[in-house]
């Protein structure tokens, strides 16, 4: 007769638990309000989506990084227009997680998986992005000049010795800037695996990820934090740590959308 540990019935599960309906598939639900708690917990379940294929999830990710870093480079608005390439990538990814979730196996295809899910749901997103990203940097640079806006988005050099900039309508166009990447980012960051893992419309996607994000701002605080704290990390040892955290944060909005919109 062989020792084996008792095993406890009434202890809590250790593995990730989740409401299934009669054929096995994950229950979607209209966003719930998490405990700050939860904030670490989309981390964590993203780590462990992560090591299932950790050398294929860097690759995958630095391929797409250098796509945009090409992209970015284009001159004449290169940057302004990269969205449009790179939701829909992005989204794969996304696609990605959800498979390995249920027991596949990442593949360099997925990069393109939600062009053939919903191509018009992410290009859609991308067009929106873009014109929304377009509109907060006008309203930006048109505080901080002209000059700048060359030099962000188009490439030009700023000659320091004929550049001259205001206090006022640095700071102005400063909290412009800030703001507005904050709407940016709770309009987006749901909306995306909304679109190609619920099938949602665009506007409705983007509606429900702006109600979501503020229903949790806590958590989602919280997670930012862990995720600053490790980008942190991730940048002393020449910044190696990036290869983990680069994929990482595209795996945390899908952990961040299962904790928010499943039961």
């Amino acid at each position: 007769m062989t020792d084996q540990p008792a095993v406890n019935p009434y202890s809590a599960p250790t593995s990730q638990v989740e409401n299934v309906n009669a054929n096995g598939e994950v229950v979607f639900c209209e966003a719930k309000k998490l405990t700050a708690g939860q904030g670490s917990r989309m981390v964590a379940d993203a780590w462990r989506i992560y090591k299932a294929a950790p050398f294929k999830w860097s690759f995958i990710s630095l391929v797409l990084v250098a796509l945009m870093v090409a992209l970015n480079s284009i001159p004449l608005g290169g940057s302004l227009f990269s969205p449009l390439i790179y939701t829909p990538l992005y989204a794969g990814l996304l696609i990605a997680a959800s498979d390995i979730e249920k027991g596949g196996k990442l593949k360099f295809s997925h990069l393109f998986s939600a062009v053939k899910a919903n191509g018009k749901g992410v290009f859609g997103l991308a067009i929106m992005v873009s014109i929304i990203g377009v509109v907060i940097a006008a309203l930006a640079f048109s505080f901080l000049g002209s000059e700048l806006f060359m030099a962000a988005y188009m490439g030009q050099e700023i000659d320091p010795e004929t550049f001259k900039m205001d206090p006022a309508n640095m700071m102005i166009g400063g909290i412009i800037f800030i703001v507005g990447m904050a709407l940016y980012t709770m309009l987006s960051w749901f909306a995306t695996p909304l679109i190609v893992l619920q099938s949602k419309g665009v506007f409705q996607a983007v509606g429900m990820s702006f109600k979501a994000c503020l229903k949790n701002w806590l958590p989602l605080t919280v997670y930012g934090l862990i995720m600053a704290f490790w980008m942190i990390v991730a940048m002393i040892p020449a910044g190696l740590g990036w290869l983990i955290m680069i994929p990482l944060l595209t795996i945390t909005v899908y952990t961040s959308y299962r904790k928010v919109f499943t039961e």
